[in-house]
């Protein structure tokens, strides 16, 4: 993308983007390794690995069988407070100890002799099988998630999650990536030039494939309205 003009804003119709993002990334490559992380989920079964680099910039890659593509961020252009969030999926609780409890219930009624044990051990299995997928559920969907997002355009572009048992090392991980965020942020200039830089930065994400164009659109017009 060589040039940008938003006509649909007149008051902002003079704002040209004359750089293009393949410049803007080939100005900014990590080199050198400030911290590594790897945030890893027992009951997602995934692994990611965030490496952050002096140049002011992160990397995010899932590691596992299969290689996918790495992610990288400017962390310039994100706000270093991100948004964090603590679930836990209580109704599945209900239903994962109530299965619990009947299948129980069956093992011991076979096992005194009131009903002949075919008639209780199939069901007690079953009922056991549903509170294993249940419990399992309530793991997986159970813990604390920080989304950073970008500091004008407000686009969520980094998720990070920790399920039960994965919190303490979220939380352990999420201070340093704030601390390198507001250090990438105090070599901002000008602010208008800021702005123009940072939707670069949001065609160049949703060029990857980080965001959609919709989104790029909407955290375009966000950053517009901010041009005084």
């Amino acid at each position: 993308m060589v040039a940008t003009r938003v006509a649909a804003e007149p008051e902002a119709s003079h704002i040209v983007m004359e750089t293009t993002t393949e410049a803007v990334v080939e100005t900014r490559r990590p080199k050198t390794v400030a911290a590594q992380f790897d945030l890893k989920s027992l009951f997602r079964g995934t692994r990611t690995r965030l490496t952050l680099y002096k140049e002011g910039l992160l990397t995010v890659r899932e590691l596992g069988a299969v290689r996918r593509k790495e992610l990288m961020l400017d962390l310039r252009y994100l706000d270093p407070k991100p948004s964090v969030s603590r679930t836990i999926a209580v109704r599945l609780l209900y239903p994962a100890g109530g299965a619990a409890v009947l299948a129980a219930l069956l093992v011991a009624l076979a096992s005194l002799g009131v009903f002949p044990p075919i008639a209780c051990l199939i069901p007690a299995f079953v009922l056991g099988l549903v509170a294993g997928v249940t419990t399992w559920r309530f793991l997986y969907q159970s813990g604390e998630r920080a989304v950073f997002r970008t500091a004008r355009g407000r686009a969520d572009v980094l998720e990070l999650v920790g399920s039960i048992g994965d919190t303490k090392t979220l939380r352990r991980i999420v201070p340093p990536i704030v601390a390198a965020i507001q250090a990438a942020g105090e070599a901002r200039g000008d602010y208008q030039l800021y702005l123009r830089e940072e939707m670069r930065e949001h065609y160049r994400l949703a060029e990857t494939g980080v965001i959609s164009e919709d989104e790029c659109s909407t955290c375009t017009q966000r950053i517009l309205h901010q041009f005084v």
